[in-house]
């Protein structure tokens, strides 16, 4: 006996092609009582055996039914998240001895990488605004860092800096 989709032999009297898992011809079900025969041929019921996954996929996973899209859900980025609280923060600390400045620093660069990532990968990415907002913030604590840092040397000079 062949199978009629891949043209492997397969042993008379299967039910499952070895080879790619059509079913075959004999498939044991007698009509009458609605049942698969048993070994025997007594009318007792059979489970059917499994069927084996279509070649091609990986793990034996099946994809969802036809009108039913793949679940992807979007995640925020952490590198956005993270320029937001540190543009915030360099904000908070415009009055300190520089420790505003290099949060701000940092809430550039991860601010830039983050609006990059979710740029490259937006099927997986959201929070672009965040890494927009956090970048913006950081500029601005940067600024005001370095002004009130400036003007805090000028006006009461080098003790007081530190």
């Amino acid at each position: 006996m062949y199978c009629p989709s891949c043209g492997k032999e397969a042993a008379e009297g299967s039910m499952y092609c070895p080879s790619c898992g059509t079913a075959l011809g004999s498939t044991g079900y007698t009509g009458v009582q609605g049942r698969e025969t048993g070994p025997q041929g007594d009318g007792g019921a059979v489970p059917p055996p499994p069927v084996p996954p279509p070649p091609g996929i990986p793990g034996g996973t099946v994809p969802p039914p036809p009108g039913m899209p793949y679940q992807n859900v979007l995640r925020n980025n952490s590198m956005c998240i993270a320029a937001l609280v540190l543009g915030i923060a360099s904000l908070v600390f415009v009055f300190g001895p520089m420790f505003g400045t290099l949060l701000g620093i940092a809430g550039i660069i991860l601010g830039k990488i983050g609006m990059d990532q979710v740029d490259e990968r937006p099927d997986i990415y959201t929070g672009r605004n965040m890494g927009q907002v956090g970048f913006v913030l950081s500029i601005i604590g940067v600024a005001l860092n370095v002004l009130f840092t400036a003007a805090r040397f000028m006006f009461w000079g080098f003790h007081v800096f530190w």
